[in-house]
């Protein structure tokens, strides 16, 4: 490939590059939707993690000129909550039906 690419593109040090995974979770209605659903459900809400006043202020953010600064934090709120359902409350369930 020397032949063809320049030396600075050859001899460049690796490097992490950003993907844009919060554009595109709320690149449709149904994902953004779902966030929604998500941090207003009354689970996410009781378990405490998370104040109900910051995640309305949040959900309102989503909407406004700076939103893409803040759709990836409520995606990781959102993964954490399902993380949350999928592991810890089933664990509960488990344990609770043997």
């Amino acid at each position: 490939m020397q032949d063809i690419l320049p030396h600075n593109v050859l001899y460049t040090k690796k490097h992490g590059f950003g993907v844009p995974v919060a554009l595109w979770f709320f690149a449709g209605p149904r994902l953004e939707s779902l966030v929604s659903d998500i941090l207003t459900d009354s689970r996410t809400r009781q378990r405490g993690y998370f104040r109900p006043a910051f995640l309305d202020h949040l959900l309102k953010l989503h909407r406004g000129k700076d939103a893409h600064f803040y759709r990836r934090d409520s995606l990781d709120l959102v993964a954490l909550e399902l993380w949350h359902r999928q592991h810890l409350e089933r664990s509960v369930e488990t344990v609770c039906a043997d």
